[in-house]
């Protein structure tokens, strides 16, 4: 790992150094970004509306009150696993073919700049619909047991990308 030293926050708030650089400070993994080029054809809408975001993200930075950002996601599983990373979440909602809500979330970490690619800060490690089952308790409650999954998956394969390539990640919690 290298010796970065984090800015105050994660840099998905701030503003990029050169505008030009929009979707360039995102970095994907690959079967994140084969799913979330996917989405474009599954819920063209919601394809579009995270695609926007990442991109005005990317340039002007998510505002510090943002929703999807409020605090990092995955509190629930961080007994899961060793060293959890601070993961971020993009929301983009579409409508399924009987007019139900659709929810996607785009999962990703807060990382060094790469060596020779100063612009990739956020890495993508996940993107997937989050299942919503039905509203009594049991259906709740089977909801946030697959979004704990997909969590957890986003967390695990975002640290086992970093360790690869020697990048470091934010850690959770936030300093």
């Amino acid at each position: 790992m290298d010796d970065f030293e984090f800015p105050e926050m994660p840099h998905v708030y701030l503003p990029a150094v050169n505008a030009d650089e929009g979707l360039t400070r995102w970095e994907f993994l690959p079967g994140a970004l084969d799913e979330f080029q996917n989405l474009e054809g599954i819920d063209e809408d919601a394809f579009l509306e995270m695609q926007q975001l990442l991109l005005r993200w990317g340039e002007r930075g998510a505002r510090e009150d943002d929703v999807a950002l409020v605090e990092p996601s995955g509190r629930r599983v961080l007994n899961e696993i060793l060293n959890p990373p601070w993961l971020g979440e993009l929301k983009g909602w579409g409508t399924g073919g009987n007019g139900e809500d659709r929810h996607f979330r785009l999962y990703f970490l807060d990382i060094s700049s790469r060596p020779g690619e100063p612009a990739h800060q956020m890495l993508v490690s996940l993107c997937k619909e989050k299942r919503i089952f039905d509203n009594t308790r049991q259906g709740v409650r089977k909801t946030n047991e697959a979004q704990d999954r997909d969590i957890l998956l986003a967390m695990r394969l975002g640290k086992q990308w970093c360790q690869k390539n020697r990048v470091t990640f934010r850690p959770w919690p936030p300093k």
